[in-house]
């Protein structure tokens, strides 16, 4: 072949691999020769719109239909030299998963400055330069050649997480009234890719996580983790054997919580009722309170800072203690769950020593188990549901020492009933039948009758009466003395005694397990139909005084 058919071929070959090469530029009417470049996008930033909005909802999509090759970005896409717009699209182009295998194609960031120059006055960016697949060439016309000319010798990049995460760090957003704001719209977004609500707030907080470059940037380290996310689970069916009634206060409630909430524990048999507070409001405690008041719940689920106010006071005079405080006051039975942001861990203790069940914490920037983090909250909310009897021991409890009985007839072992059900005690339901229900039974026993016979027979107090006891009547048993009692002096054939027959029984066996060997398997309804028992005795007892 000659050296002029050499040449033409040369040439050839150098313009076809030009024409091959789908070469974007995007530019700010600031590159003079974007005309030799296949597609170009100006950017051209409307004054009221938010900067990563404009790049999310304009510029990607954009990009994503052109499908190039090779990115060309001016380095300045505003009015300010200052700003580096085009290092900030980068970071968007690299870290938005709508663009697939795009946001994997060499980058040429054209600018006026040298390296060293431009890393010291875009700070907060520069960390890009230095990642793979990015390259910094002056705005010249032969900067874009030479990178179209070498395009299959550019190093390409495979992983976000290896060619890039470790070269950039991208602050909080600045408009941000606070950390909280973040983590709750993080928290919001990773509880819903589980739960899958639909709701409008959540639609937005959607694409809010998805537009803003500092959600971006933490999904890509979120996903750097590996973490499984099993979407397919169903986390409600849990609760397929519960039934309760679940009150959940939050000022966070319109934002999306109340929505995810509500599908959590979306079930025929649980009853769920959201509170919004307006946290600006100076009467949260007493809408909280009435709120609760209007229809009692086994279970409140409450935010710890409900107030605008609360970032600045003391742990005592949080709005969300206070309210602590009243639902304990209505009846400490009601189970308590925190679900919040805050991680301190003086608050976590003092609220433990409030009597609180337990503590969620909302996912935080950086946490990365939130598949844990909603089993916990579904681990506390059947406990709160197994607890929920604890809230009629305290009605029944109440309801007992409301009668009117002899002052010497001493049932105050019964206040000690609650404490030990709402204790972490091995074998409590036991303990709750031998020691406060059986005591105030003896109380009755002692109170109306005398023992006789070396303990081995009974006979009824004179001042109630003169009896004569069948044999068959009579004994050691306390069961006999209850019968006699309520046969004799109550004069009342509507008591069950065969009830009070059962439960005797079983508090024997209970003493005497490892001598009868008896296998006790005592749940919290019995101590209620006990309790129960108790009450409907103390009852004909005031009728009687």
């Amino acid at each position: 072949m000659s050296n002029s058919y050499k040449c033409i071929y040369w040439v050839a070959s150098k313009e076809w691999r030009f024409l091959m090469t789908k070469s974007l530029i995007i530019h700010y009417d600031n590159v003079s020769f974007s005309n030799d470049f296949s597609e170009k996008i100006k950017f051209d930033l409307p004054i009221n719109e938010i900067l990563d909005n404009y790049i999310s909802n304009k510029i990607i999509p954009k990009i994503k239909d052109i499908k190039p090759d090779i990115i060309f970005i001016r380095d300045i896409l505003s009015q300010n030299a200052m700003e580096f717009y085009g290092l900030i699209l980068a970071h968007h182009i690299r870290l938005s998963e709508e663009l697939d295998s795009i946001r994997f194609v060499p980058i040429v960031i054209l600018s006026d400055l040298d390296g060293y120059l431009l890393s010291r006055l875009s700070l907060n960016y520069a960390g890009i330069l230095y990642s793979n697949g990015i390259f910094l060439g002056l705005c010249r016309q032969e900067t874009k050649k030479f990178y179209i000319n070498n395009f299959k010798k550019l190093k390409k990049i495979n992983s976000i997480k290896e060619d890039l995460l470790g070269f950039i760090h991208i602050e909080k957003p600045q408009d941000y009234e606070s950390n909280h704001d973040i983590t709750n719209e993080w928290s919001i977004y990773r509880w819903n890719t589980f739960i899958k609500a639909q709701d409008e707030a959540l639609i937005k907080n959607e694409e809010k996580i998805k537009n803003i470059l500092y959600f971006k940037y933490q999904k890509a380290l979120y996903n750097a983790k590996d973490v499984q996310n099993p979407y397919s689970i169903d986390f409600a069916s849990e609760l397929n054997n519960f039934s309760g009634k679940i009150a959940y206060i939050d000022d966070e409630c319109l934002k999306g919580w109340g929505v995810i909430l509500e599908k959590l524990f979306s079930k025929p048999t649980i009853k769920f009722n959201a509170l919004n507070i307006d946290n600006n409001d100076e009467k949260i405690a007493e809408k909280a309170i009435n709120f609760i008041e209007s229809d009692i719940p086994d279970i409140v689920v409450l935010d710890f800072r409900l107030s605008k106010n609360d970032q600045h006071v003391e742990f005592d005079n949080i709005s969300s203690i206070e309210i602590i405080d009243r639902i304990k006051a209505i009846n400490p039975g009601i189970q308590i769950i925190i679900f919040s942001a805050t991680s301190k861990s003086e608050n976590l203790k003092r609220l433990q020593e409030k009597g609180i069940l337990g503590y969620i914490k909302k996912d935080s920037i950086g946490d990365s188990d939130t598949k844990s983090n909603i089993e916990n909250f579904i681990d506390l909310i059947k406990q709160g549901l197994e607890n929920k009897y604890l809230k009629d021991i305290h009605n029944l409890t109440n309801e007992i020492n409301a009668f009117k009985i002899p002052q010497s007839l001493d049932i105050s072992p019964i206040d000690n009933l609650f404490n030990i059900l709402d204790s972490n005690a091995k074998d409590k339901f036991k303990i709750a039948i031998i020691l406060p229900i059986y005591n105030c039974f003896e109380s009755i026993v002692s109170y109306y009758t005398i023992p006789i016979d070396r303990n081995k027979k009974f006979k009824i107090k004179e001042e109630f009466g003169e009896f004569n006891l069948n044999n068959d009547e009579n004994g050691q048993a306390i069961g006999l003395k209850i019968k006699a009692i309520i046969k004799y002096i109550l004069k009342d054939e509507n008591l069950d005694q065969e009830k009070y027959k059962d439960f005797f029984e079983e508090r024997n066996n209970i003493v005497h397990q490892y001598e009868r060997g008896a296998k006790i398997d005592i749940k919290s309804s019995d101590i209620i139909n006990h309790l129960i028992l108790l009450k409907e005795l103390i009852q004909k007892i005031s009728k009687y005084h």
